[in-house]
Formats: C-alpha cells, sequence, structure tokens
C-alpha cells in the first residue's frame, strides 16, 4: 500500500492488513535491485497508507486504521536498539483517515486526511495538514 525509498537505498514497504483485523501491518524492506526481501516487522498497525523518510532519517507512516478510524495517526517507526530485528511505534498525532504523506525540502511533513465529510459543513472534509519541521 505504502513505499518509500530508506536512506541505505533499500525501499520500505507499508503493507496493510486485512481491513477488519487490527493490528496486522507490516514493515517489509526489499532490495530494489532483484526484490529479495530483507526483514519484515509486524509494528501493530494496522493499514499504512502512506511512509516517508524525514530529513533526519526518521521513518514515518500514516495508519488508516480501517476496522476503527479514530485509531489512525500518524506514527513513528523506530527500530529496535537491542534488536535490530524488532521494531516500535509511536504515535504522533490522531488524524481523521490519513492517505498519504511527503516531506518537503525545508523540513515540513504534509499530510493528506480524507475526514469525516459529514453533513453540509466542510469541517469534517478532507484536507492537508502540515506539520512543522523537525521530526
Amino acid at each position: 500500500m505504502a513505499i518509500a525509498l530508506s536512506p541505505e537505498g533499500h525501499l520500505a514497504v507499508g503493507q496493510m492488513g486485512e481491513i477488519s483485523v487490527p493490528g496486522d501491518g507490516l514493515l517489509s524492506f526489499y532490495r530494489p535491485d532483484d526484490g529479495e526481501l530483507l526483514a519484515n516487522f509486524p509494528i501493530g498497525l494496522s493499514d499504512i497508507c502512506g511512509l516517508a523518510y524525514s530529513p533526519k532519517g526518521q521513518l514515518y507512516a500514516v495508519d488508516f486504521a480501517w476496522h476503527d478510524t479514530t485509531q489512525g495517526g500518524l506514527f513513528q517507526l523506530i527500530r529496535g536498539t537491542e534488536d535490530p530485528k524488532q521494531a516500535s511505534v509511536r504515535k504522533i498525532a490522531e488524524l481523521d483517515k490519513p492517505t498519504a504523506m511527503i516531506f518537503a525540502a525545508d523540513g515540513s511533513l504534509y499530510v493528506t486526511v480524507i475526514g469525516t465529510g459529514e453533513g453540509e459543513s466542510t469541517a469534517g472534509a478532507g484536507k492537508l495538514i502540515r506539520f512543522a519541521p523537525g521530526l
């Protein structure tokens, strides 16, 4: 569902799980020249739909969390320091149905969200959210 190029030149792929099963998404790394799977991380997110590396080299993901969209948001994905084959997540922000993300040259992060879109008001409609540089 989501893909980004790591600072090491590997393909980072966010794999969406079954939309009715919470926490079954995977983060996988592949070698781009031959497609060999390098690592798989079950990280507890559900439906990773966007990945991006910050200018500082940190990996971030947006999780749509289809089963319960109130659980969706922006997350930092952190490689284990004791065991590099382990990964954890840190929630940065709750987001209403996030769909994509990109870092700008100045370090700002832009995330698109679908929003609820309920009623006549556009208050819950889709929008573009900017996070200040520094992630």
